[in-house]
């Protein structure tokens, strides 16, 4: 490879190092939730906020019509913490975070750190 094929590579890895950076980030903590039976059977509202905000983030503004809509997981838990709540008893009650939320928190991910996309 020439030095110019080099540099071109090399700058089109930057322009998305941010991206695999959240990708790895992602991968490691669904590992973590699947692979805790415990974490895994109350988890899945975790992984799935933290993947939709991931796919999210790496489509194009162009191919939105509207804003993108990232998500906070504890707005996402609170709503069918309400719903659930509202159901059994008819009086919502504040959500417990899981130990998922924790780790994806530590992982740094959209939706449960405080990050520039969204503050969570």
């Amino acid at each position: 490879m020439d030095e110019k094929t080099a540099k071109g590579a090399e700058a089109l890895c930057s322009k998305f190092a941010g991206e695999i950076r959240d990708v790895l980030a992602y991968r490691r903590f669904a590992q973590r939730v699947w692979g805790n039976t415990t974490a895994a059977s109350k988890g899945a509202s975790e992984v799935l906020v933290a993947f939709h905000n991931l796919v999210t983030m790496s489509i194009g503004n162009e191919w939105f019509s509207y804003p993108k809509s990232l998500y906070c997981h504890r707005e996402v838990r609170s709503r069918l913490g309400e719903r659930a709540e509202a159901v059994a008893t008819a009086t919502p009650g504040p959500a417990e975070e899981a130990p998922s939320g924790a780790w994806a928190r530590a992982e740094n991910l959209v939706g449960f750190a405080d990050r520039p996309e969204k503050s969570c």
